[in-house]
């Protein structure tokens, strides 16, 4: 594959109705120019701001200068004088300080608490101020959603078939045990939504005395991102959107056709790479075949070495068959900027020539899961599983086009197993939380603001590039580019698109100067 750039921008007007803050009462804070006080006998409930001390691992990680506070916010918003929580922010300022007045506030992965070191180079690169918030549920921020119960049955499952009815049946056991500990502890898992983290953030922005600000996505939590953006658009300079997830089509139904969209350039690549071709002479169809033979004869290993073998202290028993296969393909692809293509090509030449081991780090990638994550879910790191849940079911289950999945899985048992239904939605009939019904109301994806969207071309999680343009166009300022050579994540792993942001973020309304960068990408190393 030629390295290649493609450049989208569009423009139309929007009318964008700014939704209405409430009034708060500013004073002086070091984390950010002004926080909101408690509200006085009589008033509406008003979100509070409080310095804190930062925890060890924020110090630890941060080498630039890091101040921390907790926001306090309503935990059901039609409840005024319901129950409170507390969400945690982190503030990073640039060495040197900055004289750009507009922040950005940026978003980790969906459900997941970020690495604070790996998050504060933002700041610095685009030379602002910049805040991360622990969302609803997540991190340091209170109470937590966290869902131990789900990991520790994970060597449990890891030897039973993603469709199996006992597998299942274990996993609803460990959530409905995660559900009812909850719960009893007074928790609303349903106010846990997407609609309710896009309102922290608006209440963050106020509480901070923010009149002008960027909002910055670092992956899937672009499907948060455009939520803010459609509500809370007042005061909002821009939108970077890394990895685009979209309410429509949404994460579930693009699943099997991002994939395949991911797998065919990785054939492309494959047959311009004179070694890679030679080990592969028919990429596309050694991969499908190998596919098919898992999913009509497993392979069951005992994986010994893991952190849970050792706790055990015996090997799990671990089945991998054509839908574990599909798991690992997305998830090699989708991990570091596509390097581990090769690992996915290795476990497609392993299935076909029967040589599945134990040792093979793919199979003990499916060893090691928790709660269905490997190849399910963007980024199995640090995830949180309630918080995971609450969105999955509240939000996910209702944007689903069940007639598109089901066509895009059509003849393919392995991809069925892992898409039509997405084991994300298992735990929803335990988990108490009832799918959103669909908006009647067209509301712009953008609400108007200037947006740049970046997209790896082997992504096999993300909405691809013509989804995204169908769902952007006639909005203002929308600049789509497609990364070469590059995965999910694309801020992550190469300094080429972060250049171009950087550069874009200081003239949000113009098309990127210079995207000469993106040719020079190099192509994924695909050595056998």
């Amino acid at each position: 594959m030629r390295p290649s750039g493609r450049l989208l921008a569009v423009a139309l007007g929007l009318t964008v109705v700014a939704a209405c803050d409430a009034a708060r009462v500013p004073t002086t804070s070091p984390l950010g120019t002004a926080i909101a006080e408690g509200p006085s006998v009589g008033t509406a409930f008003v979100p509070t701001f409080a310095s804190t001390t930062c925890p060890d691992d924020v110090t630890a990680n941060v080498v630039i200068a890091v101040t921390c506070g907790y926001l306090t916010v309503l935990e059901d918003r039609t409840k005024p004088a319901g129950r409170t929580i507390r969400l945690f922010v982190t503030r990073f300022d640039p060495p040197g300080g900055t004289t750009t007045p507009d922040p950005v506030i940026t978003l980790g992965h969906l459900a997941s608490q970020d690495g604070y070191g790996d998050m504060a180079s933002g700041g610095q690169r685009t030379h602002r101020v910049l805040y991360l918030l622990d969302p609803r549920g997540i991190g340091h921020s209170t109470p937590s959603l966290d869902c131990p119960e789900v990991p520790l049955v994970g060597p449990d499952v890891a030897g039973l078939r993603l469709r199996d009815p006992a597998r299942a049946a274990i996993v609803t056991k460990a959530v409905t045990a995660c559900h009812d500990r909850l719960v009893a502890q007074g928790i609303d898992l349903a106010a846990y939504d997407l609609a309710a983290n896009a309102a922290d953030i608006d209440d963050l922005r106020t509480a901070l005395g923010l009149t002008t600000w960027n909002l910055m996505t670092n992956g899937d939590t672009s499907r948060l991102a455009f939520e803010v953006a459609r509500r809370y658009p007042a005061g909002l300079r821009s939108l970077v959107i890394d990895s685009p997830s979209l309410p429509s089509p949404d994460f579930l139904s693009v699943g099997p056709g991002s994939l395949d969209l991911a797998l065919s350039r990785l054939v492309s690549t494959c047959g311009a790479a004179p070694a890679c071709a030679t080990a592969f002479p028919d990429t596309g169809a050694m991969i499908r075949a190998a596919i098919s033979a898992l999913d009509a004869k497993p392979v069951t290993l005992a994986v010994s070495g893991t952190v849970d073998a050792i706790r055990l202290g015996h090997p799990i028993p671990v089945v991998i068959d054509g839908a574990a296969l599909v798991r690992i393909l997305r998830f090699r692809l989708g991990s570091g900027a596509a390097s581990g293509a090769g690992l996915a090509l290795d476990a497609v030449r392993d299935a076909i020539d029967g040589k599945v081991t134990a040792d093979d780090p793919n199979v003990q990638a499916i060893a090691s899961d928790t709660g269905d994550c490997v190849g399910i879910v963007t980024n199995c790191e640090r995830t949180n599983l309630g918080a995971l849940y609450s969105i999955s079911c509240r939000d996910f289950a209702g944007e689903v086009d069940a007639s598109s999945l089901t066509a895009s899985v059509a003849g393919r048992a392995a991809y069925a197993a892992v898409f039509a239904p997405s084991p994300l939605l298992t735990p929803c009939a335990s988990w108490g939380v009832a799918p959103e019904p669909p908006s009647a109301t067209a509301t712009s994806l953008t609400g108007g603001v200037p947006t740049l969207i970046l997209r790896g071309v082997f992504d096999p999680y993300s909405a691809a590039s013509s989804d995204v343009a169908r769902a952007v166009a006639g909005a203002p300022n929308v600049f789509l580019i497609d990364v070469p050579n590059q995965s999910y994540n694309t801020l992550g792993f190469n300094e080429c698109p972060r250049a171009i942001r950087n550069a874009w973020i200081d003239a949000p309304t113009a098309t990127p100067a210079d995207t000469s960068c993106l040719a020079a990408i190099p192509t994924i190393a695909l050595t056998p």
